[in-house]
Order: structure tokens, then C-alpha cells, then sequence
């Protein structure tokens, strides 16, 4: 049988020197990985894994309130406080908007609550609104105080400007696609307690939740105050 000179005869050492080049490409890449990770951390560190918000988002006194009366379900209800402003980067940014995206992992459902600016809570035993606690102290502030008045806890804190909000419902609703699309415009139109692993996991935790179809609502009300009990119900933490 004839063999062509320009082609090489496979053999033993030529596959040791094949697998040697793969593990060493392996090995430059599980190197090279956690630099870039560190990288792109540290170029969103500004808007990307706010020490403060993750803080907040840790404190016990961020806590699903259970009303009397009521029974929760056990489901595994995700919720997002999402604070719309008139610039993310600003020093003093303005509240233009506040709602909940509570995403009920279990029944794969979510809902958006909007939650009026000036919406009653207590912060440092003081009466104020959400608007007026957000000028005076920040988003940091306001988790505790708004889990308080809602009876849910915050997961995360994403604060948005401009269209941010859509650019984040492409994100995590729209697979890697969107989150890829959205990208570079999110990173510069957010605040987050989430890192950048947190965020580009979202669109595969958020799939099939229907967050792109859920349209605001909102908030039930009784009186002043949030009726606990109703949003309970709506977001899927209480049972009817």
C-alpha cells in the first residue's frame, strides 16, 4: 500500500506529545480563568458586588415576617428589590421608582409589585417614607425597612437608571443571547449585591419563571401600610 511522505505515521510517542500539548492548553486555562474572572470583577467592582448592599442583604433583620393568621408555603421564592434612579453613578442619585421581582422558584412563577416612593417605614425606630430614607441614607438602608413593611425578605438589590430595567429583564430572561446582548449597557447602568458569577447565572436560575411576561402590579395596601398577608399570598410565600 502506498503512504504519503507528508503525512505523519501515528505511533506512540507522537500521541504522548498529543495528550502533554492538551493537558498543558488545560492547564493554562483553569491558570488563566480565575485571572480574567478577577479581571472582570475588578472592572465592575464599582456598580458589581456592593459591599454595602450584600450587607444588608446578609443582616436578620432582612426576614420573611410571617402575619398572624397566615402559613407559609415553603416555596422558594426569590425577590429582588429593584430601585429605579435618575443616575446609578451619581453620588446622591434621586429615587424614581421602586418594585419587588419575586420569582417562585417551586410553582416556576414570578410577579413584579410596584411599591409606591412613598411608601411608610420605620428605620432606627423613625417613621419616614422609602423616598425620603433613600436620599438620607441609601439603597443599603432600605433593605431592612422595606422587608419590614412587605413581610418578605430581600434576596437581592439591583438599583437601575435610565432603561435599565428592560436591559435587566433581557438579561435574565432572555438566555445566554440576551445576557450577552444586555451586557455591556447593564454593567454601566446598575448597582448590585450580586458579583459577577450571581449575574450571569441569572438568565439559567430565572428560566421558565415568566419574568419577561409578568407585568407590575400593585403592591396591596391596608390603610398606610402593606397588607403583608395579600402580597404573601400574590408572590406565592403564604398560603391563601
Amino acid at each position: 500500500m502506498y503512504e504519503r511522505p507528508d503525512v505523519p505515521k501515528p505511533g506512540r510517542h507522537r500521541t504522548a506529545v498529543a495528550v502533554a500539548v492538551l493537558v498543558a492548553i488545560g492547564c493554562a486555562l483553569l491558570a488563566g480563568l480565575p485571572a480574567l474572572w478577577h479581571l472582570a470583577n475588578e472592572t465592575n467592582a464599582s456598580t458589581l458586588g456592593d459591599g454595602v448592599l450584600q450587607e444588608a442583604v446578609a443582616s436578620r433583620d432582612n426576614a420573611l415576617a410571617v402575619p398572624e393568621g397566615s402559613e407559609p408555603t415553603g416555596a422558594d421564592v426569590e425577590t429582588f428589590l429593584v430601585l429605579t434612579v435618575d443616575d446609578v453613578r451619581a453620588d446622591a442619585p434621586a429615587l424614581q421608582g421602586a418594585e419587588l421581582l419575586c420569582v417562585d422558584h417551586t410553582a416556576k412563577d414570578s410577579h413584579r409589585v410596584t411599591l409606591p416612593t412613598d411608601l411608610a417605614v420605620t428605620a432606627g425606630g423613625a417613621a419616614t417614607t422609602l423616598a425620603d430614607l433613600f436620599a438620607a441614607r441609601g439603597e443599603g438602608a432600605c433593605v431592612a425597612p422595606v422587608s419590614a413593611a412587605t413581610g418578605l425578605a430581600v434576596s437581592h438589590v439591583v438599583e437601575l437608571d435610565g432603561e435599565g430595567w428592560s436591559l435587566f429583564e433581557r438579561a435574565v430572561a432572555g438566555g445566554i443571547q440576551g445576557a450577552a446582548q444586555a451586557g455591556p449597557e447593564l454593567l454601566s447602568s446598575l448597582r448590585t449585591d450580586m458579583d459577577t458569577g450571581q449575574l450571569m447565572d441569572l438568565p439559567d436560575s430565572l428560566a421558565g419563571t415568566g419574568v419577561s411576561a409578568a407585568e407590575p402590579e400593585p403592591c396591596p395596601m391596608a390603610g398606610d401600610g402593606v397588607d403583608r398577608a395579600a402580597l404573601g399570598v400574590l408572590v406565592g410565600t403564604l398560603r391563601g
